[in-house]
């Protein structure tokens, strides 16, 4: 007979699981402890950043528990066709073949494809590591029965999650690790690293790459395995989202060339020194700053004359530091009520502050805490919902649909943001539909790939 145990819930619960920001601390408003999953699942994990490798087939190596999952999430994106599985049964823990299992049934793969492709991500799980076994020896071998593939070192590690580089930056840095440094470098290329979605044709970081006569790359633009080591060439490498940084700057490293690390910003000054950074290291000129910030003005006050005060919910998956991106909305007049975040950015503290100063009953919500699984608000499309947790925990159709910035930056994002929210104000969108998608925008950006 089961028998439950645990606390009874009552709607007390709920204090643990929400602070007014004034009362909450930084960097983790939030204990840790059991955590619950909300069934949103647009941001992109360790299968959709590899399938942004040209030319490359995935094989995880996992027990078939894990394999579930990622088999998923394969089928989901209709990427089937270049992603392959080597199940790892409990014998091979006992037997000594553990090894063995990843050498063979990865080479077995390569041989049962009707394509060959250049590159093999070979994915290994937590238990190779609790295992001990030896990876150099394991490519070693891989190498030397398939002299004609490339293998890239991945991971699909939980255990690595609160300590070390954790799975999604180790991704990222992975996916530049078969770039070769090349005889001679070019003085005219400029890069960007790391990010899901490549930077938006309107932002302000093109129109300063073009004026400066540099060619721009990213790794979404290669079709090729060819394309792709041209990014070795490049003398600048740009990060804009800090998981990515370990990418950025182990490409500088082995490489050659700089890294500069400059994040989406939702502040006119930041956005201006980001820009102005980056338009220097390249001798481009300076943009006209007031004509943009004036642009921006014009598109938030009429977005704010449309939506009036309609109370908007914001979350942590929508643009990396959510906080600033309230603090915009906030001094512009709109009804911010809630953030959904379980952390914050040591990059947020400035508007950390600013918000505790000015709108201390701003409220913080948990995202992952246990007793959210009984939140969602009763009341269907009252709020208009910047990012798909706060859809789902608001329980909205009125949405604005980004993905970790979705490649806006500079201010372009508060451009593409203002016409969004209109957009979403007018236009009910099925938020239920949208929120189960895994890896929101990786079929389409990964569809030139297919084999």
């Amino acid at each position: 007979m089961l028998k439950k145990i645990g606390d009874v819930f009552d709607d007390k619960n709920l204090d643990k699981a929400y602070v007014r920001i004034k009362d909450s601390s930084f960097p983790t408003p939030f204990p840790g402890g059991v955590e619950f999953s909300a069934p949103v699942r647009g941001v992109w994990n360790i299968v959709h950043v590899g399938m942004l490798m040209p030319e490359a087939h995935e094989v995880f190596v996992c027990g078939g528990c894990c394999l579930r999952g990622v088999v998923l999430t394969a089928a989901e994106m209709n990427a089937t066709d270049r992603f392959s599985t080597v199940t790892v049964e409990e014998k091979n823990l006992f037997d000594g073949t553990l090894e063995d299992l990843i050498v063979d049934g990865v080479t077995d793969c390569i041989a049962k494809l009707p394509d060959k492709p250049k590159v093999i991500q070979v994915y290994t799980n937590c238990i190779h590591h609790f295992a001990g076994i030896d990876f150099d020896n394991v490519y070693e071998r891989l190498e030397k029965k398939n002299p004609d593939r490339k293998f890239m070192r991945c991971f699909m590690n939980p255990i690595m999650r609160k300590s070390g580089l954790a799975p999604d930056p180790l991704m990222r840095k992975q996916l530049f690790s078969l770039l070769e440094k090349p005889t001679e470098k070019d003085g005219k290329l400029f890069a960007v690293i790391g990010n899901d979605y490549p930077i938006n044709k309107d932002s302000e970081l093109r129109e300063i790459v073009n004026a400066a006569g540099y060619k721009y790359i990213e790794i979404q633009d290669c079709n090729t395995y060819e394309e792709y080591q041209e990014i070795a060439k490049a003398s600048t490498f740009l990060t804009t989202y800090l998981p990515a940084v370990p990418a950025g700057e182990s490409c500088a490293m082995r490489l050659g060339g700089k890294h500069i690390y400059k994040p989406i910003a939702f502040d006119y000054d930041e956005i201006r020194e980001t820009l102005d950074a980056i338009a220097d290291e390249i001798c481009a000129p300076h943009i006209d700053h007031e004509s943009k910030i004036a642009e921006c003005e014009k598109l938030l006050s009429d977005a704010k004359d449309i939506i009036k005060e309609m109370p908007i919910a914001i979350d942590y998956t929508f643009a990396p530091r959510p906080l600033s991106l309230a603090y915009l909305l906030l001094t512009h007049g709109f009804k911010v009520e809630c953030v959904f975040a379980d952390s914050f950015s040591k990059e947020e503290e400035k508007a950390y502050d600013a918000l505790c100063e000015e709108y201390p009953d701003l409220l913080i919500y948990a995202t992952s805490r246990y007793e959210m699984r009984y939140v969602r608000e009763n009341d269907k499309d009252k709020y208009l919902a910047l990012g798909q947790k706060a859809a789902y925990f608001m329980n909205t159709d009125y949405f604005v649909n980004f993905v970790i910035g979705s490649g806006h930056f500079g201010y372009e994002i508060i451009r593409a943001l203002s016409v969004e929210m209109i957009d979403a104000y007018k236009n009910k969108k099925n938020a239920d539909e949208i929120i189960s998608v895994k890896g929101w925008g990786c079929e389409e950006e990964c569809s030139r790939l297919q084999v």
